[in-house]
C-alpha cells in the first residue's frame, strides 16, 4: 500500500483532522513541543485509554501549565522540562488503525495558535501500518519518553513557578519597535544619532551641562523620598511639590526643585496636589520603585493618573515629570524647553505627544538605543547618571530660550 500524502496549510483544518483521527483510531502517539489548552487536545485526554505515548515540551515555557495538570493521571503522558536538553521542537501526531497508520508531520504545535491561528503547513501520511518510514515516527516518539519526566503536582509546581519568572520576557519577545530615523542635524545640542550612541559619548554631552551636578543631586534627594518607605500621599507638603516640581520659589534646602520640568506655574496643577495628592500617590504607586519598568506598569499609571477630576491625556509635562523623578531610567520629563529636541531624537512630532503615545514614541524605543543598554559602570559620577540616564536626556535637550 503506497503511502499517500495529503497537504494541509490551515491551522484550523489541522486541528480538526486530529480530533477526527482521535475519535477512528485505535491508538496513537503525540510529540509536541509546546501545548496551550485546544480543542485537539482536549479530545486527546478524553481517549487517554487510547495514547500509547504523549511527550510535552516546555522549552521556552510557552507550553501552559494547564495542559500539564489535565494529564497528571494519564501514566503515559511525559514532560520534558527546559533543562533537559537541546529543544525539544517536533510537532508529530501519530495514529494507528486496524491496518493502516496516519501521522502528521509539520509545523503546528498543539497548541491553541497552531491548531486555530497560526500560519501554518504540513502534511497527513497514510499508509500500511507495517510501513517502515511510517514506524520509524512512532519510534522517534518512543524514544523522547526515555529523558522525560513522569507529569506530578512537584513537576507542574516547579514549572509553573519558573514559567512566571519568566513572564515579563515571554511578554517581550512578542514585541516589536521600530528605530524611527532621528532629526539630531536639526537639533544643535546633538552631534550624533542617539539610536546608535555609546555610553562614553553620552557621558560626554551630559558633562557638557553646567546644571548637570544640581541635576544629579535632587535625583538622588528623591529617590531618597520613595526609598524611605513611605508611598507620595505620606510625604510632607513640602516633599509633595518638591516630587511634582511645583516647590516655588525653585531653590529650597540647597536643591533647585524645578530641574526636569518646573511645574510652578500651572495654577491647574497647584490645586491637583492641595485636593487631590493620594490620587497623584495612587499613581505614583503604579510605578515599581525597582526593577525593571513594564508597559503595563505605565499603562496602570496613566489609568490611575485619569482618574485626577479635570486630567488630560495632554497633561503630557506634569504626568512625565512625575515619572521621571520616581523612575529616571525610564523616563523623561516631556516639557517645552526639551520638547522639540526630544522629538528630533526620537523622530516624530512634538505638536502631536501626548500621555497616549510617550512608551511607544519615546520609552520603547529608548530601551533600543545603546547607552540606554549599557550595563552600571563602576565611576561613581557615572552610576549616578546611569540611574537617571532617561531623565538626564533633558540636560542634552534642554533649551533655555524656549522656557
Amino acid at each position: 500500500m503506497p503511502v499517500e500524502i495529503t497537504s494541509v496549510v490551515g491551522s484550523k483544518d489541522t486541528g480538526e483532522r486530529l480530533v477526527e483521527l482521535i475519535k477512528e483510531c485505535d491508538s496513537f502517539a503525540w510529540a509536541s513541543a509546546w501545548v496551550t489548552p485546544n480543542e485537539a487536545f482536549k479530545a486527546a485526554v478524553n481517549a487517554k485509554e487510547k495514547i500509547e505515548n504523549l511527550v510535552i515540551g516546555t522549552h521556552m515555557y510557552v507550553t501552559d501549565p494547564r495542559c500539564l495538570k489535565m494529564c497528571i493521571e494519564i501514566s503515559q503522558a511525559r514532560v520534558l522540562l527546559p533543562d533537559s536538553g537541546p529543544l525539544f521542537h517536533p510537532k508529530l501526531y501519530a495514529f494507528r488503525h486496524a491496518q493502516k497508520a496516519t501521522v502528521y508531520v509539520g509545523s503546528a504545535n498543539c497548541t491553541n495558535a497552531g491548531l486555530n491561528r497560526n500560519i501554518e503547513a504540513g502534511v497527513f501520511l497514510t499508509g500500511d501500518s507495517n510501513d517502515p518510514n511510517l514506524q520509524s515516527f512512532f519510534t522517534f516518539i518512543n524514544q523522547q519518553v526515555v529523558g522525560a519526566k513522569p507529569i506530578d503536582d512537584a513537576v507542574i509546581a516547579s514549572y509553573t513557578a519558573n514559567k512566571n519568572l519568566y513572564q515579563n520576557a515571554l511578554e517581550d519577545l512578542e514585541k516589536f519597535t521600530w528605530i524611527k530615523q532621528s532629526k539630531h542635524k536639526n537639533s544643535p545640542p546633538l552631534k550624533n544619532d542617539l539610536n546608535e550612541m555609546k555610553w562614553v559619548q553620552f557621558v560626554r554631552l551630559v558633562n557638557k551641562d553646567n546644571s548637570r551636578a544640581m541635576r544629579l543631586i535632587l535625583l538622588a534627594r528623591i529617590r531618597q523620598l520613595f526609598a524611605s518607605g513611605r508611598t507620595f500621599r505620606e510625604f510632607t507638603f513640602t516633599e509633595q511639590q518638591r516630587v511634582t516640581g511645583l516647590q516655588n520659589p525653585t531653590i529650597s534646602d540647597g536643591v533647585d526643585w524645578g530641574f526636569f520640568g518646573q511645574m510652578s506655574a500651572h495654577g491647574s496643577f497647584n490645586t491637583v496636589l492641595r485636593e487631590h495628592s493620594q490620587l497623584v500617590s495612587q499613581a505614583l504607586d503604579m510605578i515599581p520603585l525597582i526593577g525593571p519598568v513594564r508597559r503595563r506598569h505605565y499603562d496602570a499609571f496613566l489609568a490611575a493618573f485619569l482618574r485626577i477630576p479635570t486630567a488630560k491625556v495632554t497633561w503630557l509635562g506634569f504626568g512625565t515629570r512625575l515619572l521621571a523623578v520616581k523612575r529616571p531610567d525610564y523616563f523623561v520629563c516631556v516639557c517645552n524647553p526639551n520638547v522639540r529636541h526630544l522629538a528630533d531624537i526620537f523622530g516624530t512630532s512634538y505638536s502631536t505627544f501626548t500621555l497616549s503615545n510617550y512608551w511607544d514614541r519615546v520609552v520603547a524605543p529608548m530601551q533600543l538605543m545603546p547607552w540606554w543598554q549599557e550595563e552600571m559602570p563602576t565611576q561613581e559620577v557615572e552610576q549616578q547618571i546611569w540611574m537617571g540616564r532617561a531623565a538626564m536626556l533633558d540636560a542634552i535637550c534642554y533649551d533655555a530660550t524656549r522656557r
